[in-house]
């Protein structure tokens, strides 16, 4: 008569019971099937090799170095080996004057987990970074969310991130808050005056607000938003 593990229940023959080595590899490798994590390099990977997946499911995704569990609906992200980087993308709302960074020092970090996303972005602008040809006040700026990355419905379109603009010297830093419009991209709003009491533009940053941008000045915000996943 067959038994069962203490804590997996998986099936194992007595030595009563007739030899059938075929048929008992093929039971152990059923229930290991259900029990070892897979691992996926990709979320097509992952969903092809589980066509309907069971509340529950858990597999690693090598390109998040992130485990995935099935929530019964969707595919989450559990947990994450530390914080990543990646370069956000720097473009305008109008899509024209389009900048770029050049020689600009860009530190942008996340962490994913639990349908939740910390990050942090800081830019030191460089000396070819190049702030948009033309460039007017309606061209704001926009910065692309970490990849594969999408709000949840709380805050798509209404998270708000603390940050500062620096033009230069400490007397010019500026506060601003950032949040997500519906286009999943990060924006910028200037909250008021320069910390020495100086006036500055106002309103969606770009490339004449608060101030004219140059080469040194700084750009940093932070926050955490819900995920989708």
């Amino acid at each position: 008569m067959s038994a069962n593990t203490p804590k997996s229940g998986l099936t194992y023959p007595s030595l009563s019971d007739p030899p059938n080595v075929p048929q008992n590899m093929n039971t152990l490798a059923t229930q290991l099937d259900g029990i070892v994590i897979p691992k996926y390099a990709s979320a097509s990977a992952m969903t092809a090799a589980n066509g309907t997946p069971a509340a529950g499911d858990m597999c690693y995704r090598t390109d998040l170095k992130a485990y995935m569990t099935y929530d019964g609906s969707v595919w989450t992200q559990v947990s994450n080996t530390g914080w990543q980087t990646w370069t956000p993308t720097w473009s305008t709302s109008t899509g024209l004057h389009l900048p770029s960074y050049g020689n600009a020092t860009v530190s942008a970090s996340y962490l994913h987990a639990w349908r939740s996303c910390f990050f942090n972005i800081y830019i030191v602008f460089g000396s070819t970074t190049n702030f948009g040809s033309g460039a007017t006040t309606s061209d704001n700026w926009h910065f692309s969310l970490p990849p594969g990355i999408a709000p949840g419905p709380n805050f798509s379109s209404g998270a708000v991130f603390p940050g500062s603009c620096w033009g230069g010297s400490d007397g010019a830093r500026v506060p601003c808050h950032g949040w997500i419009d519906n286009t999943n991209n990060f924006i910028l709003n200037v909250d008021g005056m320069r910390v020495d009491g100086a006036a500055t533009g106002n309103g969606a940053m770009d490339s004449l607000t608060p101030f004219t941008w140059a080469s040194g000045y700084i750009l940093q915000f932070s926050g955490v938003f819900e995920t989708t996943t």
